[in-house]
């Protein structure tokens, strides 16, 4: 399967942002875990972690 130039550079973006966002989601989670007490934790996104975070989301319900 060929893709082109934009297609290549679409899913660099995408990538980065999910690592962006997998990083974010680990240091929440490595403060909760030195607090004990902590059951949950929040995690705050950009517009573009939101899109793609909210496309991943609906993927996996269907």
């Amino acid at each position: 399967m060929e893709t082109d130039f934009k297609e290549c550079m679409e899913l660099s973006r995408e990538n980065f942002v999910l690592l962006r966002l997998a990083r974010k989601i680990k240091k929440a989670a490595d403060r909760a875990e030195r607090r004990e007490e902590s059951v949950s934790f929040t995690v705050e996104m950009d517009k573009e972690e939101y899109k793609l975070f909210s496309t991943l989301i609906r993927v996996q319900e269907a």
